[in-house]
């Protein structure tokens, strides 16, 4: 099993796309996204996929959802790091991803 960890970015971008969907969307899409997120994660816990290699070097993405990409690195073959979340419409314009603080949540306290 890898551990995975969550960004700052990604961390505040998770909770940003709850709170988009809660407010234009309904409750039903936003738990969509939060079970199809916990899915993503527990399969690259399991190491059981590598998604699609992003224009950025080091860096994967996943679609979470229609509208939402995640993007992830490796840090070592025993982590991996959530990075940012993207809504496609707003597609974050800096994915020059400035991480501050590696290690802001692992990913059990859900």
């Amino acid at each position: 099993m890898r551990k995975i960890t969550w960004s700052v970015d990604a961390e505040y971008d998770y909770e940003e796309n709850i709170e988009y969907l809660l407010r234009e969307w309904s409750v039903k899409e936003a738990e969509e996204f939060i079970k199809k997120t916990d899915e993503v994660i527990n399969t690259l816990r399991a190491d059981l996929v590598r998604y699609q290699a992003a224009k950025y070097r080091g860096i994967f993405k996943c679609v979470v959802c229609k509208q939402i990409t995640l993007y992830y690195k490796e840090k070592d073959v025993a982590e991996i790091e959530l990075v940012r979340f993207g809504i496609i419409i707003r597609m974050m314009k800096s994915l020059n991803y400035r991480v501050t603080t590696p290690l802001v949540r692992v990913c059990n306290a859900f």
